[in-house]
């Protein structure tokens, strides 16, 4: 599209002032954070291992895409810089995909730039994206798998069919439960078709492309854990009974449900939230004509169907299978809320250009600008207060790496996958019991034991400094701030120990 074309497509205009704004409250918060978190640590540590050969622990839980991605990026000598970039990319690609979907579903280009606008403004896109997590780059991918679903199956195109299988493996290498589209596409074709899908070759054609595709992968986890498909067992089940060591009930499901209906105002804060109640009238038709769309004779439900799956199947899947509530465990619920709240926003739009379009215009603007604030402010204020978390780990690793050889090795009473990125150097916990702990210390000779505050422990693992005072020396501590003790005053969050053998 050249420019003149561009410049008289007023929606192609504001959808690049959308990604415009989008990326700059992104870069404004571009590398907050003073340091990384366990499980962004843990994915470096992967690429780490496979890329620089230093030693760590993998977890079968976790997935490998992104850090195989990592891993090619420092293979290149690229590093945490490009990796955040990459992040800011994946997210701004959500913005964008968010626009594309619900123009594709609903054929409505102004219900697509206000889902897209409030995706671009939404504070859990603009918190995680300056974190080295999965979580949004499986978002945007799980979108795209929705949009060349639709594309494929409903549009009767059979290559974006087939792209789709190939990049719901990649989702799923990114984070498992990315399978859920999965699930929703496979209910959706049951309920439009049928037991017609077997007779359909594209599905099966796409299905071999997902299961090729996933082939890689599994080999990897039969060479790294004799199972190729060790981690799809081992990450599943219930959060909470793994907490509490009891069994699962009916009723722990319900508590989830209702903990994450109940959120659900907090994704779009409370004006959006208004206009997404307003928006379920949309839902009517489906309601009403499901068994006309059964029979075939409402198509324009479809959209629709899909929309609510979109948000029913994660909805069930992290109350009843995972039983546990995070606010990053509902992103893949919020598709819908958006598009929800969109409708909400065109009604109104739609009520008041009956009498002035340029009034409607400007009511929908400070919607939108009210709208985004509250966005924003939630999101501004989560990032400071998060960006020092876990800070000290990161001189506290370096000064490590820079006071010992590559082959010693350290004890941590937590945190040690944090450390283990910052250090290079091997890095585990205490173990099960002071036994287990001082078993390991007389073999491997570890050269230096980290206590830190940052997370809850055992209490014989910050009594193990009282224990064993004589082998212990203080050569390194800082406080919440990040910063060295120099002064009575400070408090120390974390404390270097050297080990002493003599």
């Amino acid at each position: 599209m050249n420019i003149e074309k561009i410049k008289t497509n007023k929606y192609l205009i504001l959808l690049i002032l959308i990604l415009v704004l989008a990326f700059f409250l992104r870069v404004k918060y571009f590398n907050a954070n003073e340091g990384v978190w366990w499980d962004e640590a843990e994915y470096l540590n992967m690429a780490k291992k496979w890329s620089l050969h230093i030693p760590s622990d993998v977890s079968d839980k976790r997935p490998i895409l992104i850090s195989f991605i990592f891993y090619l990026m420092y293979s290149i000598g690229l590093g945490e810089t490009s990796f955040r970039i990459l992040m800011l990319l994946f997210s701004l690609a959500g913005v964008l995909m968010m626009y594309l979907f619900t123009k594709e579903l609903f054929h409505n280009k102004k219900t697509a730039l206000i889902a897209s606008f409030i995706s671009a403004v939404f504070y859990l896109s603009l918190f995680y994206c300056q974190r080295l997590l999965v979580e949004f780059p499986s978002l945007t991918l799980t979108i795209l798998v929705y949009y060349l679903f639709w594309k494929g199956y409903m549009k009767d195109k059979p290559k974006c069919l087939y792209w789709m299988g190939f990049v719901l493996a990649l989702s799923v290498m990114l984070r498992f439960t990315g399978g859920i589209a999965a699930i929703i596409i496979f209910l959706f074709i049951l309920i439009k078709d049928r037991l017609k899908i077997i007779k359909n070759k594209h599905l099966w054609i796409t299905l071999l492309i997902f299961i090729l595709t996933l082939t890689p992968y599994f080999i990897y986890s039969y060479k790294a854990y004799g199972n190729p498909i060790q981690s799809f067992i081992t990450s599943g089940g219930s959060a909470t009974v793994a907490e509490t060591g009891g069994a699962f009930t009916f009723s722990m499901g319900l508590k989830q449900l209702g903990t994450y209906l109940t959120f659900l105002p907090e994704y779009t804060k409370i004006l959006f939230f208004i206009f997404l109640l307003i928006g379920l009238y949309k839902l009517l038709d489906l309601v009403l004509g499901f068994d006309l769309m059964l029979k075939g004779k409402e198509d324009k439900n479809y959209s629709y169907l899909l929309l609510v799956l979109i948000f029913l199947i994660p909805l069930i899947y992290f109350s009843f299978f995972v039983n546990h509530f995070e606010d990053r465990y509902g992103l893949y619920m919020v598709p819908t809320l958006f598009i929800l709240a969109s409708f909400g926003i065109i009604i109104l739009y739609d009520l008041v250009s009956k009498y002035s379009k340029e009034l409607a215009v400007v009511i929908i603007l400070i919607i939108l600008a009210v709208g985004g604030y509250q966005q924003y402010t939630t999101a501004d204020s989560l990032i400071k207060s998060r960006a020092s978390s876990f800070g000290a780990l990161n001189p506290a690793g370096k000064w490590i790496k820079a006071n010992s050889n590559p082959n010693d090795n350290v004890v941590s009473v937590n945190t040690q996958m944090e450390l283990q990125y910052y250090s290079e150097r091997y890095t585990r916990g205490l173990g099960k019991n002071e036994t287990d702990a001082v078993e390991y210390i007389q073999k491997n000779k570890p050269k230096y034991l980290v206590v830190s505050g940052y997370y809850p422990s055992q209490e014989w693992e910050f009594k193990f400094v009282d224990y064993y005072t004589d082998h212990l020396k203080p050569v390194m501590a800082y406080d919440s701030n990040s910063q060295i003790i120099t002064t009575q005053e400070q408090k120390p969050i974390l404390i270097i120990y050297e080990i002493l053998y003599n």
